[in-house]
């Protein structure tokens, strides 16, 4: 399609033609666009979870190898979690093939999802060594801080991984680091955010350390 587009979600409302994506679509259409970008944060217009879930089960009765079962396994499981099904999803993960695991990164989110923060700190750690991303980052500092692990948090902040934590991820360490009293490390924490950010509330926060 060449266009013109449009980006729906800015005109979704509770009144026809608005509230559906088909009525959505033909009003589109009656304006001149060729082609639109469907938001999905809206089940009423798009619901991701239950196409995801659709296309899922295809991809497991058609499986011909247990790499295409796993794949459609995983594919649904990541739809449950979507909708917050977080024990379902775990339950599905269990039944993958002899010889294949979990995505680290799923079952680390769904391990904090269900509140075992201490298992989720070991599986996203994992996750971190196999693929790193600001995603993973940030589970695992939200994991870590449910623990209370100032060591854990200090390690991360600190090292190699640092590079893929974003603003609010320093943010919550330092305020961490400082309600503990660790003014030197969270000094050091917001002090490297606002190096690579230039937020404000990094140099507030460094200057709260000084203070005390």
């Amino acid at each position: 399609i060449k266009g013109p587009g449009v980006f729906l979600a800015q005109f979704i409302a509770p009144v026809a033609p608005y509230d559906r994506l088909a009525t959505l679509a033909a009003w589109a259409a009656e304006k001149g666009y060729a082609g639109v970008q469907v938001p999905t944060f809206n089940p009423a217009i798009f619901d991701l979870a239950k196409a995801a879930e659709s296309k899922a089960y295809q991809i497991i009765a058609a499986a011909e190898s247990d790499r295409t079962r796993s794949d459609g396994l995983h594919l649904l499981a990541w739809a449950r979690f979507s909708r917050g099904d977080y024990h379902e999803a775990i339950e599905l993960l269990q039944t993958l093939p002899r010889g294949f695991h979990p995505d680290h990164y799923l079952m680390g989110s769904l391990l904090r999802a269900i509140g075992n923060s201490k298992q989720a700190v070991e599986v996203l750690t994992h996750a971190m060594y196999e693929s790193p991303s600001p995603d993973v980052a940030r589970e695992l500092v939200e994991a870590l801080l449910s623990e209370g692990d100032e060591e854990g948090l200090r390690e991360l902040a600190n090292g190699m991984y640092s590079l893929h934590l974003n603003a609010r991820s320093f943010s919550r360490i330092g305020v961490f680091l400082f309600d503990r009293g660790q003014y030197r490390d969270c000094l050091a924490v917001c002090k490297r955010s606002f190096e690579r950010f230039g937020d404000a509330g990094a140099a507030y926060n460094c200057a709260c350390c000084l203070v005390r």
